[in-house]
């Protein structure tokens, strides 16, 4: 890889994934009553899932090249990529919705058509690694854009 071009693993970490299970447990093991088992299920089901997409999911990533970045579309299942130029993004804004940060993107199509997308700092390996995506796209989005992109990396809070 060149030195435009970084590229991020972008998955569920292994702590959600052991928060999921260690929810699941007491209501499978103890649930002496419909109620429990229910909460122990509620738990378990996600669990599942996100263990297996860990596990299966090598090929999620955050690209950020030097004129365009490409991200993982939802559902994270998919496998599918977009990618956007960084001329055509229109904001940048850190927030955080009950402790989970997050990078929230607008950003214009080519057809006018206006989108906008989410990276999640839970996502990534690290919250350093978050922090550099954040500040690396904010230079490239403010240097494609000449300026005109609203950009602010101050957290922000939605609760």
């Amino acid at each position: 890889m060149n030195g435009d071009v970084r590229e991020y693993k972008y998955r569920y970490g292994w702590l959600w994934i052991a928060f999921f299970y260690a929810m699941s447990c007491p209501g499978l093991a103890f649930g002496s009553d419909w109620l429990m088992t229910m909460s122990g299920v509620f738990f378990a089901v996600p669990a599942v899932f996100l263990t297996h997409h860990r596990l299966t999911s090598s090929q999620l990533r955050l690209v950020l090249g030097s004129e365009t970045m490409t991200v993982p579309t939802a559902p994270l299942w998919s496998r599918k990529e977009k990618e956007i130029a960084y001329r055509y993004i229109v904001s940048l804004s850190k927030i955080s919705i009950r402790g989970n940060q997050m990078l929230h993107i607008k950003y214009r199509g080519d057809n006018r058509v206006d989108g906008d997308c989410s990276i999640q700092a839970f996502m990534l390996p690290s919250q350093a690694v978050y922090s550099e995506v954040c500040e690396l796209l904010a230079s490239r989005v403010r240097k494609a854009t000449n300026g005109r992109a609203k950009i602010s990396l101050k957290l922000g809070f939605w609760d």
